[in-house]
C-alpha cells in the first residue's frame, strides 16, 4: 500500500478510469501486476466493487477450495475401501494405510535418513523393510496363514447365515432385519476367530 500510494480504504474504481490507471511506480511487484492484468474497458466507476472467487462454482472463498488448486494432484488410489470401511478400528486402519504407502519408519528407511546405522530385522536376521516385515519375515509368514484361515472362516459364516436368512424367508415366512443378520454374523465370527486365536497361542 506504501509503494501504491494509495489509501488503505482503496478500491478497485481507484485505479480505474475507463481503464486500468495505476500510480506511477517503480516497483517490481507493482509493475508485474499492472503487466498481467489484461485490458479492461470499464464503463462505470460507480459500480461497487464485487470479490469473486473464481475457484469456488459459488463465488465465495473457501479454505478447501484453495488448498485444492494449490496442492498436488495425484492418480485416485483405487484400494481405499480396503482400508476404510464401516466398523473399521481407527488405528489399525492408519498403520494400514502408511504400510501400503511405504511410510512406516522400518530400520531399512531410518538408515536411509541417517537415524540408525544399522537395518536387521529385529525378529530374524534379514534387513527390516516394509516388504521383509509383512511378507519374508517368519512371524509375518506364521501372521498371514492365520489371517487367511480367519477369512476364510469369515466368508464360511457370511454365506451360511446369508442361506439360512433366505430358507427362513422362503420357507418359514420369519426374517430378521439385515442389522440382525450382520449382528448374527459378527457373533459367530468373533467365536470362531477367538477359538482360532486360542488354538494358535
Amino acid at each position: 500500500m506504501y509503494n501504491s500510494g494509495l489509501p488503505c480504504d482503496a478500491n478497485v474504481g481507484a485505479i480505474l478510469r475507463h481503464q486500468w490507471a495505476f500510480p506511477v511506480t517503480q516497483t517490481l511487484e507493482l509493475i508485474e501486476i499492472r503487466n498481467s492484468l489484461p485490458s479492461l474497458n470499464a464503463t462505470s466507476r460507480l459500480s461497487i466493487d464485487k470479490c469473486f472467487w473464481t475457484l469456488n462454482p459459488t463465488g465465495q472463498f473457501t479454505v478447501s477450495s484453495l488448498w485444492d488448486y494449490l496442492r498436488v494432484h495425484f492418480p485416485a488410489i483405487p484400494w481405499p475401501h480396503v482400508v476404510w470401511f464401516p466398523g473399521h478400528f481407527p488405528i489399525c486402519s492408519v498403520i494400514t494405510w502408511l504400510a501400503l504407502l511405504n511410510k512406516l519408519s522400518t530400520d531399512d528407511r531410518l538408515v536411509l535418513f541417517g537415524i540408525k546405522s544399522s537395518s536387521s530385522c529385529i525378529q530374524c536376521l534379514g534387513v527390516e523393510s516394509h516388504e521383509h516385515l509383512f511378507f519374508d519375515c517368519p512371524v509375518a509368514t506364521q501372521g498371514k496363514s492365520l489371517a487367511t484361515t480367519i477369512t476364510k472362516l469369515v466368508f464360511t459364516v457370511f454365506v451360511h447365515h446369508i442361506w439360512i436368512e433366505r430358507n427362513y424367508r422362503k420357507f418359514q415366512n420369519v426374517s430378521c432385519t439385515p442389522n440382525v443378520i450382520a449382528n448374527k454374523i459378527i457373533s459367530e465370527a468373533a467365536k470362531v476367530n477367538h477359538s482360532l486365536f486360542v488354538g494358535y497361542i
